[in-house]
């Protein structure tokens, strides 16, 4: 233990470096982790117990063993007790890590997943502590990672000074082509180049209609009268309301292309609906980003982002259609 540690500090590890060789871990158990050479000795000398010994281990060529056979010798002239004081030492940083990794795990509840992406508000890492949040980066990288190493803390502290810069969007390389991108409101964490898998076009014949979508649910309903509770949750992004003389059939439920507009509830013009999307924040997820359009063409509604002007709710409107986005 006491030479994996001193060889670990001098290449500048962190708290989880330091207390990554551990007594247990998981199906691992190193007994011997805590005993020097000389009590090991000791032990199969007086115990009569048949050993070997590799040729190597004399030998100060490799990193180890010149800690083992140089470096520890000189510390023992300062503190010959080095290897309970090495031992004192692990247990304080395996204390407070606990502490930042239960924490780090509070975080990682809040940031979601799909297609391979992690991504979160910005607003809400920034209210995150700043060990607790470099931490979480490592933990991510490492998830997103072949080989599940870290990144240098220098990358790391370049995602929080940027993170808490008034930058409005910037990217971070980590290593292996792991990313991390501030777009609009959302930070993303990705490989290679950000994209969520496009979700296929659906037509709509007849409501009620509902769809489930790798976690969301989308669904449209026909209703004479809105009821009271669902007035109060009317958002327009994602619940909302359009008068029935509007959904001429069939619909279409599709990805956003670029050269899509729609009239936003409150406007009178045309605009384009990737502008909406960004105005929103939410430029990250345009290859995610669904419309849904009448059968000549117009853009009612933006799931999640904006209601088209088109469907107003009218007083000589006979009924109305609920639409739906929500989490499942």
């Amino acid at each position: 233990l006491v030479e994996n540690i001193l060889l670990r500090i001098v290449k500048g590890t962190g708290m989880k470096g330091v207390i990554g060789l551990r007594p247990l871990g998981g199906d691992l158990i190193r007994p011997l982790l805590f005993s020097d050479m000389q009590r090991i000795i000791d032990y199969v000398t007086i115990n009569r117990v048949t050993f070997m010994e590799d040729e190597t281990n004399s030998e100060d060529d490799f990193e180890r063993n010149y800690v083992r056979l140089r470096i520890i010798p000189e510390l023992r002239k300062i503190n010959s007790a080095l290897n309970e004081a090495v031992w004192r030492f692990f247990e304080n940083i395996n204390d407070g890590y606990a502490l930042i990794h239960e924490r780090v795990e509070e975080v990682l509840e809040q940031i979601e997943f799909a297609d391979g992406v992690f991504f979160v508000e910005a607003l809400k890492l920034k209210e995150v502590e700043r060990a607790v949040l470099l931490e979480m980066v490592r933990e991510i990288v490492s998830i997103l990672s072949s080989d599940k190493y870290p990144p240098s803390r220098e990358r790391v502290v370049a995602f929080f000074d940027l993170l808490i810069s008034s930058r409005g969007g910037w990217t971070v390389e980590f290593r292996e082509d792991i990313k991390a991108s501030k777009i609009g409101r959302y930070v993303f964490f990705y490989g290679g180049e950000l994209r969520f898998k496009r979700i296929e076009r659906q037509s709509i014949d007849s409501l009620p209609f509902s769809r489930e979508l790798e976690g969301w649910k989308i669904s449209l309903e026909c209703n004479e009268e809105v009821p009271e509770a669902m007035i109060e949750r009317l958002d327009g992004a994602f619940n909302s309301i359009c008068s029935g003389d509007k959904l001429s059939f069939p619909l279409s439920l599709r990805p956003m292309d670029e050269r899509d507009k729609i009239i936003p509830f409150g406007m009178s013009r045309n605009k384009k609906v990737i502008d909406v999307v960004t105005e929103k924040g939410l430029k990250g997820f345009s290859s995610r980003i669904m419309v849904l359009e009448n059968a000549f063409g117009d853009i009612l509604w933006i799931p999640g982002v904006v209601t088209s002007e088109l469907c107003r709710v009218c007083p000589s409107s006979l009924d109305s259609v609920v639409f739906c986005l929500e989490r499942r």
